[in-house]
């Protein structure tokens, strides 16, 4: 707000002010009239005190307000209901449709999937680790064998009729889900669920395989664990 603007803001307050102390310092008279019926040379000093504590009074109220309302203050400016309400709207977000993902890249997570279980089968020391993930009797590992199997016929159903696209993401979802469950179920029972003699056949089994794979190891031990 510029300086005119608040000027011409501030005159009516002025104009109430200067009215106000003319309107107070007028009854103060006329009730000091009333009061002495007349009668100033009596009581001259106690009317001027009273006429003086009135007009001080006066301006100090109106100064209060005045001061309080335009020094040191931001000025208020006026503000229409209709742009309040607007302001309050929160705006909504834009949601951007994800583009569905194509043949190619659906296919490339199904086989990363399918690499990453041919490369636990291929592993014996990984296999050591997690038997239960080869093992199709645990539930885990059942449900990711049967997923692969349906993932299968999915995308051959979509590379026939391309209209089934979702439906084999779905499908590459589902296993991508069931390969970590069943990851997940193994690595943490690893060879727990075994019978005692067995557990300890793949202590030693491992034993030796540290041995066989160490390059640090003497080229005798090394041959010698191979050959048990």
């Amino acid at each position: 707000m510029n300086e005119p603007e608040a000027k011409r803001r501030a005159a009516p307050r002025v104009r109430r002010l200067v009215l106000a102390t003319v309107v107070i310092w007028v009854g103060t008279i006329w009730l000091t009239w009333a009061i002495t019926r007349g009668d100033y040379h009596r009581t001259f000093p106690s009317a001027w005190w009273f006429w003086g504590i009135a007009f001080v009074a006066s301006w100090t109220i109106g100064a209060y307000y005045s001061l309080n309302e335009h020094i040191d203050g931001p000025e208020l400016e006026e503000v229409k209901l209709s742009d309040l309400r607007f302001a309050k709207q929160k705006q909504k977000p834009v949601l951007t449709a994800r583009p569905a993902p194509t043949m190619e890249e659906l296919d490339g997570r199904w086989h990363a999937v399918l690499g990453a279980y041919g490369a636990f089968l291929s592993d014996i020391v990984q296999i050591a680790d997690m038997p239960l993930l080869a093992d199709p009797t645990c539930p885990p590992t059942e449900k990711f064998q049967e997923q692969m199997v349906l993932t299968e016929d999915a995308h051959s159903d979509a590379v026939r009729n391309p209209r089934k696209t979702p439906q084999y993401e779905a499908a590459v979802k589902r296993l991508e889900k069931d390969w970590e469950a069943a990851r997940g179920h193994a690595k943490r029972k690893g060879f727990s669920t075994l019978e005692d003699a067995e557990q300890d056949a793949i202590r030693r089994a491992q034993s030796l395989l540290d041995i066989a794979l160490d390059e640090n190891a003497f080229a005798p031990e090394r041959r010698a664990a191979m050959h048990k």
